[in-house]
């Protein structure tokens, strides 16, 4: 039997269930950044918002934030950011049940492409990375992740 993952909301006064999350991937971040940083994310609106899921135990297993923004060659998008899948033990596909529910809600929003940034993907420059890459380290600038770009077909209707 196939094992389920619900879309649950979560506001600022609930950040201590998606701390754990974040704290995974960023171990600086203290609660009250994380307060700080989702506050544009407290309204109820459908250009950008935060998607949290639970399993039927309630704990949370993945959390990802997401604007709907145009982009110059895609037309509007559905920008998702901070994508953080958690998989215990392969019990759940968690990444393919939130991409799935991005999809729906691109869809949902008449978004032309869904771009995914996955911070960490890549975490440091390579030696065979492009002269773009290598000129902007540099300068300064590191390496923090990948953009994944997926087309999406208008909902039928």
């Amino acid at each position: 039997m196939p094992k389920t993952l619900h879309i649950v909301a979560v506001d600022l006064d609930q950040v201590d269930k998606i701390y754990p999350l974040i704290q995974a991937r960023r171990p600086d971040m203290s609660v009250s950044d994380l307060k700080s940083a989702l506050k544009q994310f407290d309204k109820v609106e459908t250009e950008k918002g935060l998607l949290a899921f639970e399993n039927k135990q309630h704990y949370l297993m993945g959390f990802c934030t997401y604007n709907i923004v145009e982009d110059a060659l895609d037309g509007r998008i559905l920008f998702v950011n901070h994508f953080i899948p958690m998989d215990v033990m392969g019990r759940y596909n968690t990444a393919a049940i939130m991409i799935q529910a991005i999809e729906d809600k691109a869809r949902g929003n008449d978004c032309r492409a869904i771009h995914v940034n996955l911070h960490d993907a890549v975490s440091q420059t390579s030696s065979d990375a492009s002269p773009t890459i290598r000129n902007l380290s540099e300068m300064g600038h590191c390496l923090d992740g990948l953009k994944l770009r997926k087309a999406i077909q208008p909902a039928a209707g």
